[in-house]
């Protein structure tokens, strides 16, 4: 779609044959009802941007405002920058941009005609265009004053011009760097533009990391000053100090009769003792834990810093040879019941020589449950089983001091009595079982018996309980003894 407005445009060109000096005649043989040396582009906003197609050396140059009603938005420059180089004059309107670097080249650029003006029109950005050789742009003025964005355009006065001016150059003597602070080399400065250059004419423009020197840095070459407790140098180019610091000290050596030596590694500063014995320290033998380590007995010179085995400093021992390796914890083998911590809800195991707990081993009780209902006295019995630690909740029969028994159900659950009345079936969706309901079982009142008459039955559940609830899987039978259906209770565990 951007490219419509090209593709006609580039159709009519081949129809109209325009010469391309015709291009460079005047402004009436310029602008024709086409333009076959401009190239219209669509863009995101519903206008147009222009620009001049390579080869298009055009020293009159005009922008329409619109091409078939479409609002030309921007003008961008020449496709080719040489053909700028042409350009005398050009006509636009107030209301279209010239972007930056549309008038790169442009420099026999005279003057710029705005059209569109109307009460309250401003001037709009205009980018500097580049400058001959020995000159700088001064700005653009209409008239004798200079104008800028958002001036107010005075309508007598619509043509804004491009002065320049001679660069004025003062030549900028270099300076040397120090070892701290950058030089700079020998330049000329235009006093008018602030342009830097290289030579007396203005023709080689720098920029300002042209001219730096880095600084040169300190000498570190010098020999080492020395006192007792530090060192430094001075640079051999600007006198300073540099390089003072604290002695970093070697360990002891034994280098002549009675005489210890010990060294700066940085720069070489040695210091001497005479060292006759040892001055030993004796330390204890530490008993190595499942957390810490422990050491052996030893003896330690506080002269030169040395370990031995024995109070008369024969046998020298290294760091290593002190240190007693910590043990670990201990954790028994295959741990029955008897190894095992546990309260009413969890169990652990501990260490077997710190009884510090053993990190991982803690968890909740996990144990079996069968709950077995007789129909007769309407009792239910829960027998539970030991968790590996040996811990046991409490078992015992639970009867109905109402004539009913409550039979809890997760949420969702449906009851419907089936048949001759014999069989109340319980059902429920195993991923609801959420909340808990009641189902009363009774041989009067207002509540539908579970089971009528006197056909004997039985429920009877087998469960695993963890985390202080568990699910029952009931199973009821008819009075022959003959399996009816399966029927999840829930059941809280205690």
């Amino acid at each position: 779609m951007k490219r419509i407005l090209t593709a006609v445009i580039l159709a009519l060109m081949t129809l109209i044959s325009c010469d391309i000096e015709m291009l460079g005649g005047d402004e009436s043989s310029v602008n024709q009802f086409i333009y076959p040396y401009l190239e219209f582009t669509l863009l995101d906003d519903g206008t147009c941007s222009v620009s001049v197609l390579e080869g298009a050396a055009t020293r009159t140059l005009r922008i329409p405002s619109s091409l078939d009603g479409v609002k030309i938005s921007e003008f961008t420059g020449f496709q080719n920058p040489a053909d700028a180089e042409r350009l005398e004059r050009l006509t636009i309107d107030i209301s279209t941009s010239i972007v930056d670097g549309a008038l790169d080249k442009a420099i026999n650029l005279r003057e710029i005609i705005f059209e569109g003006i109307t009460a309250g029109s401003v001037w709009p950005e205009l980018p500097a265009p580049e400058a001959s050789d020995g000159k700088h742009f001064a700005g653009w003025f209409a008239g004798e004053e200079e104008i800028h964005a958002g001036m107010p355009v005075d309508p007598e006065n619509t043509v804004a011009r491009p002065v320049y001016g001679t660069h004025t150059l003062t030549f900028v003597e270099g300076q040397n760097p120090t070892c701290t602070e950058p030089g700079k080399r020998a330049h000329y400065i235009c006093s008018g533009c602030g342009a830097l250059f290289s030579d007396s004419e203005g023709l080689d423009e720098i920029h300002e990391e042209d001219i730096v020197i880095s600084p040169l840095e300190h000498d570190e070459t010098g020999t080492w000053i020395t006192s007792a407790d530090q060192h430094w140098k001075i640079c051999s180019r600007c006198d300073a100090e540099i390089m003072r610091g604290n002695h970093v000290f070697s360990d002891y050596e034994h280098t002549q009769d009675k005489v210890w030596t010990r060294t700066c590694t940085v720069c070489g500063y040695s210091e001497s003792s005479e060292h006759v014995e040892h001055t030993l320290s004796h330390h204890e033998s530490v008993e190595a834990t499942c957390t810490e380590n422990g050491s052996i007995e030893y003896w330690e010179c506080s002269f030169c810093g040395k370990y031995f085995s024995d109070e008369n400093a024969t046998a020298e021992l290294d760091e290593s040879e002190i240190i007693v390796p910590v043990l670990g914890h201990l954790s028994p083998d295959n741990p029955t019941a008897d190894d095992y911590n546990h309260n009413d809800n969890e169990h652990w195991l501990l260490c077997n020589r710190c009884n510090e707990e053993l990190a991982g081993t803690r968890g909740k009780h996990v144990y079996d449950v069968t709950f077995e209902f007789d129909a007769d006295d309407r009792t239910l019995t829960a027998t539970s089983s030991a968790c590996i630690c040996g811990y046991k909740p409490e078992s015992g029969t639970t009867g109905s001091q109402t004539g009913a028994f409550d039979i809890s159900v997760g949420a969702g659950a449906t009851a419907e009595r089936q048949g001759n009345n014999n069989v109340w079936l319980i059902s429920i969706n195993p991923e609801e079982v959420l909340d808990v309901v009641t189902c009363i079982w009774t041989e009067n009142g207002k509540n539908e018996p579970l089971v009528t008459g006197t056909a004997p039955f039985s429920f009877s559940w087998n469960a695993t309980t963890q985390d202080d609830s568990f699910t029952l899987v009931g199973h009821l039978y008819d009075g022959s003894g003959h399996h009816i259906r399966d029927v999840l209770v829930y059941m809280m565990s205690k």
